[in-house]
Formats: C-alpha cells, structure tokens, sequence
C-alpha cells in the first residue's frame, strides 16, 4: 500500500501540472503552435509570382491557413510582458514554399537543402538570432512582434501582435490574422513530471 503512495501522488501532480502548465514538453522545454489565417494576398507590382527559392511560387490564397511552432525553456519566461526576447530552442514557420527553420538556416553553399532562416527582428532590440518579440500575458505568450527574416531581408513575415504581413522579392504578399496556442502536453510527460517533482519533495521533506 505504501509503496503505491508515490505513484498516486505523482498522477495527481501530473494532473495538476496538466491543468497549469500546457505545453510542457521533455527536460522543461514549452511549446507553443503559430497558425497563419490569410485575409488579404496579391501581387504588388504586377508581375507575378517567380520560381527562385526566395520567392513564393504562388500567391497565397485568401482563406488559407499557415501554421508553425517554436519552443525554449520555460523557465526564462516572465510572467507578463511585451516584447518580451528569450532564446529560442526551436522556430519553424512556413508559407506556402517558403520556410525559416531556426535549426536550419540558410546555407549559401547549399540553398536548395537550407531554409530561408537568417535571423529575427526584435523591437527594440533589432536584428538577433535569439527570437521575436514575445507578448506574455499571466505567463502565456499571446501573440507575436518583429518578425522573421531572410538573407536579403525579403522573403519576410512581419508579426504585429495578433496579424502578420508577408512580401517576396517580386511583390507577393499575404496579410493576415496571427493566433499563438499551446498545444496539448504529453499526459505521460506530465505524469511522470508529477511524480519526479513530488518525490523530490518528499526526499527533501524526509
């Protein structure tokens, strides 16, 4: 009976973590999911969408849907603030063909392999490879600023808190809506995340 103890209050503190902390994913990483609505798309200058890596090969269709996710260690994360900048372990967005992978940056030796990733913009801080700036609300991020950049600075993706706004070389661009969500954590991750934190404090306690 009492050596079942630990693993019922390990549930309970996995359930617990369930509820307070979404999105927590291995060795304290949070993960948050970024979904792209289009509103608004076209082409600026006339001459339609090109076939290089840097552009996109087609215009973004109105109703579309774009989605992404990043992620770093939740413990650096404040619980209220705007523009908030962190160390990103993880940022990959894509629109269309075109992708900024953190993990993959673009490599000019090899284009075609690499993504578009060359860095963020960070108001205010500028251009940094750490990450966008981060709207936190009671210890969750709401939306996004900055944005995302390439070498030759387009193609980019501008964030503006809750929309974003997207331009190619050639004019193509994409306006929309920006949501932040967190996805829903392992219930085994949170488990057993229960039961390490509630065995180390009963090892203290004892």
């Amino acid at each position: 009976m009492y050596a079942l103890r630990p693993l019922v209050v390990g549930f309970l503190c996995g359930i617990g973590l369930l509820h307070a902390s979404p999105g927590i994913t291995a060795a304290g990483q949070v993960s948050y999911s970024i979904e792209l609505t289009v509103l608004a798309s076209g082409d600026l200058f006339g001459v339609g969408p090109g076939s290089g890596i840097e552009n996109y090969h087609r215009i973004p269709p109105v109703g579309a849907v774009y989605t992404g996710s990043f992620s770093f260690d939740g413990d650096l994360l404040p619980r209220d603030g705007d523009n908030v900048v962190v160390p990103l372990s993880t940022f990959r967005l894509q629109i269309e063909n075109l992708v900024w992978d953190k993990n993959n940056p673009f490599d000019p030796l090899h284009p075609a392999t690499s993504s578009l990733f060359q860095g963020f913009r960070a108001p205010p801080i500028g251009f940094t490879d750490l990450s966008p700036g981060l709207e936190v609300r009671d210890g969750l991020i709401t939306g996004l600023t900055g944005g995302v950049f390439s070498p030759s600075d387009l193609p980019n993706v501008s964030f503006f808190g809750n929309a974003f706004d997207s331009r190619d070389p050639r004019g193509i661009f994409a306006d929309g809506t920006l949501e932040v969500t967190v996805p829903a954590a392992s219930p085994l991750i949170l488990l057993l995340g229960g039961l390490s934190a509630c065995l180390a404090i009963k090892r203290k306690v004892s």
